[in-house]
């Protein structure tokens, strides 16, 4: 009987032994890849890169990692094009026909094949429909985050919602608004606006800088104001304020001693939008190519955009369609299925070249020193 088992033991090893090497052979060759990213700190968070990774795992069998790294400026966005070091970026909406940058004009991108993005659907018509993403007709890119640089107030402390920019100028809200140090164009483009400069000269930076009133009202608002912030505010940058610039991230985080609520003044909001664009040098490789459409679908689903946008970045989703309703504080605070407020009341500041930044820049900065010199 021992001899018999033995026997069947030894028979066993014949077959054991292969199929375990099989194995391992197998497991090795399972397809690995990884997809790069540069994009703005806080559009690939780790818990967003694990649920991508865990997704193609399951539909593809690929076990994908995500690389991330974060631009300081954005020369580093076009440089990881050109240099192939990045798969994707966030590129801002002004970027791509902008004459600063050649993303089209040199064909640095790859063309979206919408075809290969189910949550495409999704999208607000209106932000799929953008001239700027296009060349020749194809489509260049797809959005991400959609933001505006907003008014809020201090409903503890202001009695009435402002209904105009003109309310950082009011000398009873003098030393009690914040303003943001970092965006000197947008603080360029609400002064103007409330300097009477007509809507379609506010970007022509040479005309608005002859103008009195402008440079007058441009001093002001650097000079009295009670606290700034840098390129996103923080709770403490807002706190016990008035009236506040602001993208509105995480102003939930003042209550409920503080409740800031959202106005939309009536001459106009500036905005800007992000769009994951692709590399053109994945041309060559299929599967890099099908995970590139497949991140971008992923940024436009419901679960990124909840979780990763609102929840993570607080911006307004760019995609019009959730199957958990959104609360009445959502809609409202995040502009939810307003169209009006995308065709009559946001505006997008266009392409700047670095001449017109660099006179905006060093108007603001002028301000800012009188500000210094009076303390």
């Amino acid at each position: 009987m021992d001899k018999f088992i033995w026997s069947n033991i030894q028979e066993s090893r014949k077959y054991v032994v292969p199929l375990l090497l099989l194995s391992v052979f197998l497991f090795s060759c399972t397809d690995k890849r990884e997809l790069r990213l540069n994009v703005w700190k806080g559009f690939a968070p780790e818990f967003a890169r694990v649920e991508f990774q865990k997704q193609m795992q399951e539909k593809y069998g690929i076990e994908v990692k995500v690389l991330v790294q974060n631009p300081v400026n954005e020369d580093d966005f076009y440089n990881s094009i050109i240099d192939g070091s990045a798969d994707l970026i966030s590129a801002s909406h002004y970027l791509f026909h902008g004459p600063t940058y050649k993303y089209l004009q040199d064909k640095l991108l790859l063309e979206v094949d919408t075809k290969k993005l189910s949550n495409y659907k999704n999208l607000y018509p209106i932000f799929a429909n953008f001239s700027f993403l296009k060349d020749q007709g194809k489509l260049y890119g797809v959005p991400l985050e959609n933001s505006s640089y907003r008014l809020i107030y201090n409903s503890n402390k202001v009695e009435r919602k402002p209904r105009s920019w003109k309310v950082l100028w009011d000398p009873k809200f003098k030393g009690k608004y914040s303003v943001s140090e970092y965006y000197f164009e947008t603080n360029f483009y609400i002064t103007a606006l409330v300097s009477g400069v007509p809507m379609e000269k506010i970007f022509d930076v040479e005309h608005v800088l002859l103008n009195k009133t402008f440079l007058k009202n441009f001093d002001y608002l650097a000079l009295n104001a009670r606290a700034y912030w840098d390129d996103l505010e923080r709770p403490v940058d807002i706190k016990g304020s008035h009236v506040a610039t602001a993208f509105g991230n995480f102003v939930d985080q003042l209550k409920p001693k503080e409740d800031w609520k959202f106005s939309n003044p009536s001459e106009g909001v500036p905005g800007s939008m992000d769009f994951m664009v692709m590399n053109r040098k994945t041309l060559g490789d299929s599967k890099k190519v099908l995970l590139a459409h497949e991140w971008i679908n992923f940024t436009i689903s419901e679960y990124y955009q909840r979780e990763v946008i609102m929840k993570g970045n607080g911006e307004m989703p760019v995609i019009s369609k959730f199957k958990t309703p959104l609360s009445k504080y959502q809609k409202d605070r995040f502009m939810f299925e307003n169209i009006s407020y995308y065709e009559n009341k946001r505006f997008l500041w266009p392409p700047r070249s670095r001449e017109a930044l660099r006179s905006m820049k060093k108007a603001w900065v002028s301000a800012l020193s009188k500000r210094e010199k009076k303390l």
